[in-house]
């Protein structure tokens, strides 16, 4: 459980007599323990919101960032905050996550397992995610635009300059419009399309805008170490309003980590992918983000790796560009 103590004077000897539960858990999780890890607190514009990241819900065992908000213009003290509804932000992979401010801005980071399938503790630091608040008092994420400049590092390959090659199903290109029309199945979708852009890459920015005209649309990228046989699927699925990244490995077929999804409409949205060895971030409209783990650290990374435009179902890919991502050496050039 969580529960808060208000001071009542400067000194950190000066207490309320009293404390308030704001949080708790049934303990029926995996571990038969729901530990609302690392909380905080935070007042970002007109509310007050409590963060924390509950344990046993993840092959990790850390959880990813829940949160609760509290009601506009209303004291932390004087909120019921046992009613509120739990919330998320990003995925699974980003474990104990934090908010800090800087200026006027806040931003999310945790840290990524270094291992994809279990509860190995270490890892790398995330990219920070600027979270910012929504006119109904949700929180978002996105990429804070100054880091956009720093990490890209300029165009690789867009789809003006052609040479895509049709695997499957039905590919039609006008200008830098690719529109993919599934046929048969395979990778566990009902009706496969997929397009190959030339080329193979390593640290690389994906963008692309993506529309799902049918209802149980799904469509994304896929990216292949193409010394291995696994496939790693980046995608929106329109039926299920979610965000997926998705690994097809000899192991057996894993989500790697997901978030929901809210669009108010299923054209023209704005996906951007960053692939760093065995690590993939997604961020969707300047709202949602999404890091994942897609194997483990050191083992088959994502090096010499061919990117696929895939849809099940029909889908329309606009302004698909692979630009160089910085290095940890290079992001100050």
């Amino acid at each position: 459980a969580l529960w808060l103590l208000t001071s009542e004077a400067a000194s950190p000897e000066a207490w309320a007599s009293g404390h308030k539960e704001m949080l708790r858990l049934d303990n029926a999780g995996a571990s038969g323990r729901e530990d609302p890890e690392v909380p905080q607190m935070a007042k970002i514009g007109d509310r007050w919101y409590m963060i924390t990241s509950i344990y046993s819900r993840t092959v990790h065992g850390v959880g990813g960032l829940s949160y609760f908000k509290g009601e506009a213009n209303t004291l932390i003290d004087d909120e019921d905050w046992t009613t509120k509804t739990e919330q998320h932000l990003d995925g699974e992979d980003i474990c104990a996550a934090q908010l800090v401010q800087a200026g006027d801005k806040w931003y999310m980071f945790g840290w990524i397992p270094n291992n994809a399938n279990s509860s190995q503790w270490g890892g790398a630091l995330s990219i920070a995610r600027e979270v910012y608040q929504l006119p109904n008092g949700d929180l978002a994420t996105r990429l804070d635009p100054y880091m956009t400049k720093l990490l890209n590092q300029g165009l690789i390959y867009d789809t003006t300059q052609g040479n895509l090659t049709t695997i499957q199903g039905e590919m039609n290109q006008v200008g830098s419009k690719v529109t993919l029309i599934g046929s048969d199945p395979r990778y566990d979708f009902p009706e496969l399309a997929e397009a190959r852009v030339p080329g193979n890459y390593e640290k690389v920015i994906v963008d692309f805008t993506l529309s799902i005209p049918d209802l149980s649309g799904k469509a994304g990228i896929i990216l292949k170490n193409e010394q291995y046989a696994t496939r790693h699927f980046v995608y929106v699925d329109r039926a299920a309003s979610t965000l997926y990244v998705y690994s097809r490995t000899v192991e057996g077929n894993l989500v790697r980590s997901s978030t929901k999804l809210d669009l108010d409409s299923y054209e023209n949205i704005q996906v951007e992918v960053i692939v760093d060895g065995s690590i993939v971030d997604v961020y969707v409209n300047g709202t949602y983000s999404l890091a994942a783990r897609v194997t483990t650290k050191g083992y088959q990374e994502l090096t010499n790796t061919a990117i696929s435009m895939f849809a099940s179902g029909e889908a329309t890919f606009d302004d698909f560009q692979v630009s160089k991502l910085a290095s940890q050496e290079s992001v100050f050039d």
